[in-house]
């Protein structure tokens, strides 16, 4: 989806919210025309890791961000608005630096699913030694606090739409049974209610939604 939406572009500048370690596209590198990516992340020391963006911007995504109004075509993040305890602060700053005829697009998991139910009521220690435990590989970009504010259908929408934001495109996916792969018996289970709520539609149980906004133009 970035890169379907990005290569509609073919210049201007994209935001990337939570840009630690790595960003979507590449970079820019599979895009057409002259895209500059700019990383915006609370953490200096992962920012810094990516490779991907043109600029640097440390910031707090609940804050006010070091952009001028209508500034950026793009806004993208990727399990991102779980970690934020203001969300209203964050969509209010997406319409503010979003130019218009710009598309918002965010992946985040679904506040309702057994893993974020999970991480909510487990101590975070625990939760992240269990996540460390069945994803060694990612050890360093998992286990951050997270609220999961406004991570369901249809508050995902509303948040955008409160800001005048109108929502051309909202995916929902229903497996998440990849949490449990280091326990079978586990997994099995998982899978069979991945199954069963995806064959009954239940949008507000979906595990990960993908949702795209535009700001209108005039």
């Amino acid at each position: 989806m970035v890169l379907f939406l990005g290569n509609r572009l073919e210049g201007g500048t994209i935001l990337d919210i939570g840009a630690g370690f790595i960003t979507p596209a590449g970079g820019g590198k599979e895009l057409r025309g002259d895209v500059k990516i700019i990383g915006l992340d609370v953490s200096h020391t992962s920012l810094r890791r990516n490779p991907d963006v043109d600029y640097r911007l440390v910031a707090d995504a609940c804050m006010q961000w070091p952009l001028a109004d209508s500034s950026v075509d793009m806004i993208i993040s990727r399990s991102v608005i779980e970690h934020l305890e203001d969300t209203r602060a964050f969509a209010s700053e997406c319409r503010r630096v979003l130019k218009p005829g710009g598309y918002s697009v965010h992946l985040l998991p679904g506040r309702n699913a057994p893993f974020s139910l999970l991480n909510r009521l487990l101590p975070r220690a625990v939760s992240r030694r269990l996540l460390d435990w069945a994803f060694p590989e990612k050890k360093d970009e998992l286990g951050y606090p997270a609220f999961y504010n406004d991570c369901a259908f249809p508050d995902i929408e509303h948040l955008f739409e409160d800001q005048d934001l109108s929502i051309e495109i909202t995916h929902f996916r229903y497996y998440q049974s990849t949490y449990y792969v280091a326990c079978f018996p586990i997994y099995l289970l998982s899978v069979l209610y991945d199954l069963m709520i995806w064959k009954l539609g239940v949008k507000r149980l979906s595990s990960q939604l993908l949702v795209v906004a535009y700001l209108p133009i005039g």
